[in-house]
């Protein structure tokens, strides 16, 4: 059970992390350990090559401080701007604009599992909130009280009939038009699939 455990934490981080980069809160510290190799992330061929695309972008530009500048101006091109604005949202993405019917559903969904949205600057179906949600979900069922597999089947059936229902074809549209976040997006699709897998062998031990 120790194991699990040590792999839900890594879960938790992944999850935290992935959520940090659709924010847009992209960090020195994690430009410089990009660039050094010292990124250490699960074994699979669509996040190395996330990784890849990332530290080539950084490489090509031979500073850092220009790097973070080119990546924040991609995410507010293409993921906060007008003109060619990507949908990061549920809502967006099936033409609702936020905060609507599908906001409301998502939000209802994290409810009955116990999460309380703070920041509320972000719909609760923004591609950040719920990666977020799920490392919040998955820290929760860190409690010694709770059963690890009842939360593992939790962490499944939103990860397969909410984020899964659209958050991939939003990946699409960011590789289609991005250079910095055509990895993040490769690294997100990447660990959504392996995740379900090592949700689902988990659940068979």
């Amino acid at each position: 059970m120790n194991e699990v455990r040590e792999i839900m934490r890594v879960r938790r981080d992944l999850y935290s992390f992935l959520s940090s980069l659709f924010y847009g809160r992209v960090t020195k510290d994690f430009v410089n350990d990009l660039v050094n190799g010292e990124i250490r992330l699960p074994e699979d061929e669509e996040i190395n090559e996330g990784l890849r695309i990332m530290r080539r972008f950084v490489e090509e530009r031979g500073e850092i401080e220009r790097a973070l500048i080119d990546i924040e101006d991609e995410f507010v091109r293409l993921l906060l701007g007008i003109s060619e604005k990507i949908p990061v949202s549920k809502s967006e993405l099936f033409g609702e604009g936020g905060y609507g019917k599908i906001s409301l559903e998502v939000e209802e969904k994290m409810r009955k599992l116990g999460y309380v949205q703070i920041n509320k600057s972000l719909p609760p179906d923004h591609i950040a909130m719920e990666l977020d949600f799920m490392s919040v979900l998955i820290e929760s069922s860190l409690d010694e009280d709770r059963d690890i597999k009842d939360c593992l089947k939790e962490q499944l059936e939103f990860l397969q009939d909410e984020m899964l229902s659209w958050i991939p074809e939003v990946l699409d549209r960011i590789e289609e038009k991005g250079e910095f976040f055509k990895g993040v997006a490769k690294l997100t699709r990447g660990f959504l699939r392996l995740d379900k897998k090592i949700i689902s062998e988990i659940l068979l031990w």
